[in-house]
């Protein structure tokens, strides 16, 4: 007899048998559910209860901001490079995986199994015993015997076990097993390969001789013959009138329309399958598939494609049954069943170890292969059509488990998987599927999770810790409904048939936060203030989680928060931290992530669109353990916040340090930035941050007495905080802002202090700058304050008209460089023009205006104070512009306006206001 030995593959060649395979093989005619309505798992908390945890602290030394990233290159597919596969590359058996786990089944058929993974039981023995459990071959040995009934879904993995084991039988020893089953008293039909080799198909096609079993009709095509019945129990439709000819109807040809229906399903997926995706059945050259509609085998509405070895042909079993008003559905399910036909031909020896695992991908990939054949099928009825994701919503339920979790059948994770095929297509192309098929069919113990991730890293040359990053948060915005600008530069699916699977979702996911059906997910609502909360999670293979962190929707709070990423040395997780506006547009540029053990990732969360944090927890090796995720996270200092009562015809965002921009969330009526720097409320045009550049701030330069030792300071929106500055206050209501920052010189050091308030005019704000330093009054010095703006008007940013009046004895130089850096130590810099111009452009500028501020003693209180007052604003047209500024006393100021019809003179629909005051 021979045996396997463990670390060996043998693989016997396929002939055809001479023996007459008996229903025996219908032990292995055990119905996959496809119909049955996906059981779907308890979700993850949805609404988690708020975090309570605070700890005392308030904001950081330091809040800089870093250079706004420019847009991301779109995803580029990884070059397709095959490497040489596991069994070709060596003729060495790598050492024997652990087996896979039985744990759940019935102890019967849980012993059954693991006897043949030990080796305790011999191929032989192991195929009698499994026949006989499946009720078809004697009786079962007593420790074998199970007196509950075995669930569907573990006669399935018996059956898949059973076939392989026939594979890898010699010929005598198979013919011995089927000459003994031939001796039974077993059902039928006969499903031989010799009662495949039929006779031309006769005139009338219901009266023909030695069909198997009961069934009384063949229709035959160039790929399939067709068993059905037209009377008695499981027959089809007899209806052979006026149909569709599109769908395949031919009327009063003899042939039931249903079946005619179904048979052509199954020969436009045969050409999907084979010219468009290169997948075969296996030994397809010399009979055809057989399908049995109304096999006795499998339960109504429901298909099961058998192991091919136990009958050494294609079979498909179809139920249906017409006369009970359960008749399968003939566009989806056969689509789905042939393309187990092809998977077969790729599932080795090896399967005895991983037949979960293998199923569950079998399902997936033959749900995503259903939708091939279907998608540009127009004769396909919409509820067919959607039938391929109907286990989406089970799949979503629990994102944590294995990515090849199998479950029952008909139901479940497995079917759900079709997304991920559909990733893999659209990110590396449709081979992907295929060529991990192929790797599953090369691989000495092949395990799908193993395949997938492999065919990932050789064959692309591309990260999984990536690409399953990328496939979970393309999950989850999944079904935000944004347009391509929402998605901005970040990956999402292209297929047609989005709405389809977000109708199947049925409301997963959805809640208060979003009302976005997507993956089971936690919610931690951060306390205000604090910022303080913490979790962990454990995540399988392939797996994800999300915990939607929800702050204060407060436009005057603004936050720089740290989120603590921590995992073991293993690093299987990625951490991503996503800054949602709604789903799917970001607040900001970029999501940040880490793989370390150890890392901190710095975001922001609050204002009044951009309070809600998703951070996911995703594990890129699909083969690897699973692995605990740990996180953290505080708010570390305000990051700004938008001011603007009721009263006032302006909106300005402030950062802590007293410059301009900060993200809003709410997109501007031009180019739809959702940065807000100043913006004009009547007809939400902004005016400096719609480049995506924060080109605006401040700097001082300082003399001290005597003209030695110059030193300087600054916060921009590009440059940050100077390395001498801390922001010692900083503090928001609905209509001002306050900021306070101490620069440390080679002198004394100096406060400076920004306060935001409406001013007597609803154009204009009042910006009191206060220069504070801490020098005697004997020892005051000399200071210059400089004000840089990037002018960015909409509705025609980056080609605006500038006029800049600069005519005063305080203003030390002026000029049109609004990209010029904050510290007036580096030189005057000009773009086209500097000192005073009118109406220049149209071209992108700005405004620079460098003023002395003389610091003085102030009664009463210590060291020397000098103050002035800036004016951001804007109003519909330059007339009323310059009103409120001539009613503010502001005898220095630029004037930016768009490059309309009727500009420069009018300055309408807006003209953007920067003044100063002595």
């Amino acid at each position: 007899m021979w045996r396997f030995v463990p670390g060996s593959r043998h693989r016997p060649a396929r002939t055809a048998s001479s023996s007459r395979l008996l229903a025996a093989t219908a032990a292995l005619l055990l119905s996959v559910g496809v119909f049955q309505v996906p059981a779907t798992a308890d979700s993850p908390s949805g609404d988690g209860a708020p975090v309570t945890s605070t700890v005392d602290g308030g904001p950081t030394a330091k809040s800089a901001l870093a250079p706004r990233s420019k847009a991301r290159a779109e995803y580029e597919v990884p070059d397709f490079d095959p490497q040489p596969l596991t069994r070709k590359q060596s003729g060495e058996a790598p050492e024997q995986p652990d087996p896979v786990s039985y744990a759940g089944f019935e102890p019967g058929i849980r012993a059954l199994l693991e006897d043949l993974q030990s080796g305790t039981l011999n191929e032989e023995a192991f195929i009698n015993h499994a026949y006989a459990t499946l009720g078809y071959l004697g009786g079962v040995p007593a420790h074998y015997r199970d007196t509950a009934k075995v669930p569907q879904e573990q006669r399935q993995i018996l059956a898949m076990v059973l076939g392989r084991e026939l594979a890898r039988l010699g010929h005598p020893i198979r013919d011995s097993v089927k000459h003994e089953l031939d001796r039974a008293d077993l059902l039928t039909p006969f499903i031989s390969r010799s009662s495949l080799r039929l006779a031309p198909t006769p005139s009338t096609e219901c009266q023909q001789a030695s069909l198997p079993g009961d069934f009384q009709c063949l229709h035959q095509t160039s790929h399939f013959s067709v068993f059905y019945r037209t009377t008695g129990e499981r027959n089809v439709d007899t209806y052979d009138g006026a149909g569709d000819p599109a769908r395949g109807d031919v009327a009063g040809n003899g042939v039931p329309n249903y079946v005619e229906r179904l048979s052509r399903s199954l020969e436009v997926s045969w050409t999907t399958y084979t010219s468009d995706l290169g997948y075969h059945p296996r030994e397809d050259t010399d009979k055809k598939v057989a399908v049995f509609l109304g096999s006795p085998h499998v339960d109504s509405g429901v298909g099961f494609v058998q192991p091919y070895e136990t009958a050494d042909a294609n079979i498909i079993h179809i139920g249906t049954d017409y006369g009970a008003g359960d008749e399968a559905d003939e566009f989806y399910l056969p689509r789905h069943e042939l393309f187990h036909t092809m998977q077969y031909g790729y599932i080795g020896i090896g399967l005895v170890f991983n037949p979960r695992d293998l199923n569950a991908w079998m399902e997936g990939s033959a749900e995503w292969a259903a939708h091939q054949a279907m998608q540009n099928d127009s004769t396909v009825p919409s509820a067919s059509n959607a039938k391929y994701a109907k286990a989406l919503d089970s799949y979503f339920a629990r994102p944590g488990v294995d990515l090849t979790q199998q479950d029952g059948f008909g139901s479940g994770h497995q079917y759900g998987t079709f997304i991920f095929a559909e990733f893999l297509e659209e990110r590396l192309g449709r081979d992907s599927i295929r060529r991990t098929w192929e790797r599953i069919d090369d691989a000495w113990f092949p395990d799908a999770k193993s395949q997938i991730r492999d065919m990932i890293e050789d064959d692309y040359h591309s990260d999984p810790h990536t690409q399953f990053s990328d496939y979970w948060i393309a999950n989850y915005q999944l079904c935000g409904g944004g347009s391509a600008a929402d998605y901005g530069t970040y990956w999402h699916y292209a297929d047609k048939d989005v709405p389809v699977w977000c109708s199947e979702l049925r409301g997963t996911g959805s809640d208060s936060t979003f009302s976005v059906p997507r993956p089971a997910h936690e919610t931690v609502r951060l306390p205000a203030d604090t910022g303080v909360a913490s979790g962990s999670y454990t995540v399988h293979g392939g797996g994800a989680h999300f915990v939607d962190l929800v702050g204060q929707a407060d436009p005057s709070k603004l936050w720089n928060m740290a989120v603590r990423t921590m995992q073991d040395d293993d690093r299987r997780l990625t951490f991503r931290v996503v800054d949602w506006q709604e789903i799917p547009k970001r607040c900001y540029a970029d999501d940040v992530s880490a793989r370390e053990e150890d890392k901190t990732l710095d975001t922001r969360i609050g204002g009044r669109d951009c309070y809600r944090v998703t951070l996911l927890i995703s594990h890129g090796q699909p083969d690897e353990d699973e692995e605990e995720g740990r996180w953290e996270t505080k708010y570390t200092s305000l990051f700004g916040g938008s001011i603007g009562g009721a009263a006032t015809e302006v909106e300005i965002g402030v950062q802590p340090g007293g410059n301009l921009i900060t993200p809003s969330g709410r997109p501007s009526a031009g180019v739809g930035t959702t940065d807000l720097g100043l913006r004009h409320k009547p007809t939400n045009y902004e005016g400096v941050s719609v480049a995506g550049c924060f080109c605006e701030g401040w700097g001082i330069e300082v003399t001290p007495p005597g003209g030695v030792g110059q030193w300087a300071g600054w916060s921009h929106g590009v440059q940050g905080l100077s390395d001498n500055a801390e922001i010692v206050e900083f503090s928001t209501t609905a209509t001002t802002a306050k900021s306070v920052v101490r620069l440390v010189g080679t002198d004394y050091p100096i406060t400076v202090t920004h306060e935001y308030r409406p001013s007597s005019r609803p154009e204009l704000y009042d910006v009191k700058v206060t220069v504070a330093s801490e020098a005697p009054p004997g020892d005051q010095p000399s200071v210059v304050y400089r004000r840089v703006v990037d002018w960015d008007v909409e509705p025609t940013p980056l080609n605006e008209y500038v006029t800049l009046k600069a005519d005063h004895d305080r203003v030390v130089f002026a000029s049109d460089d609004g990209l010029a850096g904050p510290n007036p130590l580096t030189g005057r810099p000009w773009l086209h023009n500097s000192g005073s111009f009118t109406d220049a452009g149209p071209y992108d500028q700005g405004s620079l205006l460098d003023v002395d501020v003389p610091v003085d003693a102030v009664a009463g209180q210590p060291g020397t104070s000098g103050s002035f007052d800036l004016y951001y604003g804007a109003a519909g047209d330059q007339q009323t512009a310059l009103a409120a500024l001539g009613a503010v006393n502001a005898p220095v100021y630029s004037l930016a306006k768009p490059s309309t019809a009727g500009n420069p003179a009018g300055g309408s629909p807006v003209t953007f206001v920067l003044g100063y005051k002595p």
